[in-house]
């Protein structure tokens, strides 16, 4: 059970190398952007807030809406579902974030200059160079705002993915090819154990998220849940005392472990009405 996870700067061969690597890695199932879509539609998820926030850098009234965060819960909750299984390959929308510490989980950054971009641009959508031009400039800001607004990382820095590819002289074929050579010496059996278990504790943390905010619409800010298994650890802040003992049942109710840890504190100042 490996999971492979593609950051990629537009026209460096990013969605055709996921859909090489299902050739060359029998068994693995490329998630595209399309089936994370659909499952957000499914959950709720608008064809407006796909479009306002997916792989987008948000605008500055968007810090005064609710629905950035509604939008970032239910993308993390359909990525740890979806990845559930093993033997999958993402493609951006935050994946490499979210998924990076996540043993049996490795990221690469797919790279390519400037003019070999272009080119490719062209030829794809049969446009100019001044078009193409534009088209990079446009989904290289976007993804850095996005990255910036909702993980505060640099989405060109190095340091956040396992390998940077150049695929200046390669095909999807070659760079599929490298990635297959890479992973058996990345991810063995005990790799593969803990990515299944890590995975399954992450959907069990949003499943909290979910009832708290979503469901029983509590009046809980910055809320985090994070169980290991073993125990649940609560993180927020609110204005209401009775509903920390509520959060602390939902837990215990859903993991069905009584080891929980509150760590939400009470903020009388906080407005009355609830936005998460």
């Amino acid at each position: 059970m490996a999971i492979i996870v593609l950051a990629r700067e537009l026209a460096a061969l990013g969605e055709e190398t996921a859909k090489e690597l299902c050739s060359v890695l029998p068994g693995y199932h490329y998630i595209n952007k399309e089936e994370i879509e659909q499952t957000l539609h499914e959950r709720g998820i608008t064809e407006k807030m796909i479009n306002r926030y997916d792989e987008k850098k948000p605008g500055f009234f968007d810090v005064f809406s609710s629905a950035q965060n509604q939008f970032l819960h239910h993308l993390k909750t359909v990525l740890y579902e979806k990845t559930e299984s093993g033997n999958c390959i993402l493609v951006g929308q935050g994946a490499p974030t979210l998924l990076k510490d996540v043993p049996g989980v490795v990221t690469f950054r797919l790279i390519c200059p400037e003019n070999i971009r272009i080119q490719r641009i062209m030829k794809r959508f049969n446009c100019d160079e001044r078009r193409a031009q534009m088209m990079i400039t446009h989904t290289d800001n976007d993804r850095i705002g996005f990255n910036r607004y909702f993980f505060d990382i640099g989405w060109r820095d190095p340091v956040n993915y396992d390998f940077i590819i150049n695929t200046q002289r390669l095909n999807a074929t070659q760079t599929a090819n490298i990635i297959k050579n890479i992973l058996p010496q990345l991810v063995d059996q005990k790799q593969e154990a803990k990515c299944k278990e890590a995975i399954c504790n992450l959907i069990t943390s949003q499943k909290i998220l979910t009832k708290v905010l979503y469901e029983e619409k509590l009046p809980i800010y910055f809320l985090e849940a994070l169980y290991d298994g073993n125990s649940v650890t609560l993180n927020g802040v609110t204005n209401a005392p009775s509903c920390i003992e509520k959060v602390s049942a939902i837990a215990k109710e859903i993991t069905g472990c009584n080891d929980v840890h509150s760590n939400i504190y009470i903020a009388s100042d906080i407005p009355l009405t609830h936005e998460v």
